[in-house]
């Protein structure tokens, strides 16, 4: 198998809670005017007026929500190739094959609480910021007065508390995914860790051996076994 690296963008963090905080705030946006106002109050966050351009804002956003999934589909089809080349070659190890390993950094795991958190607080803060530009826009361009925080107040004071219940949907349904595909990850790890711990014995593991000891007659060997007899007298 060829080596592979785990190289992961920066910017796909970012991205993804920008890309959260709009489905976020549009979903927030049309509970709230179904909340107050029912179903006419959705027909008038979706068609009516100054909302005009929210459903077709809302079908670009379930367009790239497919896509995203399409992406994850991929990335878990990926990593579950890898795993099947990963024990295939463990079985053919074990066999005697010799295949190379490769391996895989397994994913920084964080714990889901913390991981939740980190990841709700700023998707929150995003869709209300998104949700009272929303909103005062609309009122401007609707010939008012930009009501500041009027949106969040009022008959209106649970919208905060509703943006921040979808945030923390969505965030809990994105750290779902990635914890699922984290896992995988770690199970190629640990597979592949296991194939090269075999092969590194495989190759490095039969000692040289050590070299023969240098032969060391005994007395008896060398000097034969007239060394025991009684020596000659001596001459005078």
């Amino acid at each position: 198998m060829p080596p592979v690296t785990s190289r992961r963008r920066p910017s796909v963090g970012a991205a993804a809670v920008v890309f959260l905080a709009l489905v976020g705030a549009w979903l927030g946006h049309t509970l709230e005017y179904l909340r107050v106002e029912g179903g006419p109050g959705v027909e008038r966050a979706l068609l009516a007026g100054v909302h005009a351009y929210m459903l077709p804002v809302g079908v670009l956003l379930a367009v790239g929500a497919a896509l995203a999934g399409v992406r994850c589909r991929h990335a878990w089809l990926v990593l579950g190739r890898r795993l099947d080349r990963a024990r295939a070659a463990l079985r053919g190890l074990a066999r005697g094959e010799r295949v190379a390993p490769s391996t895989l950094a397994p994913a920084a795991e964080v714990s889901a609480p913390a991981g939740l958190l980190a990841f709700w607080l700023p998707l929150g803060a995003a869709q209300l910021a998104l949700y009272l530009a929303q909103e005062n826009l609309e009122a401007v361009l609707g010939g008012a007065a930009a009501p500041g925080l009027g949106p969040v107040t009022g008959v209106h004071r649970a919208a905060a508390a509703l943006q921040l219940g979808v945030a923390l949907v969505l965030a809990a349904g994105l750290l779902a995914v990635g914890r699922l595909l984290r896992r995988r990850v770690h199970t190629i790890a640990r597979v592949e860790r296991l194939l090269r711990l075999l092969w590194d014995r495989l190759l490095h593991g039969r000692r040289s051996p050590r070299g023969a000891r240098a032969w060391r007659p005994a007395p008896v060997e060398r000097f034969g076994h007239q060394l025991w007899s009684r020596p000659p007298p001596a001459l005078r």
